[in-house]
């Protein structure tokens, strides 16, 4: 009984010490391209497949 409440308190102390990580980010945001057609009709898909546009001028939808 005397071990285990010694294991418990060993482990709950452990667990306080934590050790501080440095996380560096990046965020990258590309340059706006407005949307042209010409870039549609040259996409090359596999056989059978198409593409077509979804939506358009949503704004910053």
């Amino acid at each position: 009984m005397l071990l285990s409440v010694a294991l418990v308190s060993a482990s709950a102390w452990a667990q306080q010490e934590g050790v501080l990580h440095k996380v560096e980010t990046n965020v990258f945001r590309p340059k706006h391209q407005p949307f042209r057609e010409d870039v549609v009709k040259r996409l090359k898909v596999p056989e059978g497949f198409e593409v077509s546009i979804f939506a358009r001028d949503l704004g910053n939808a």
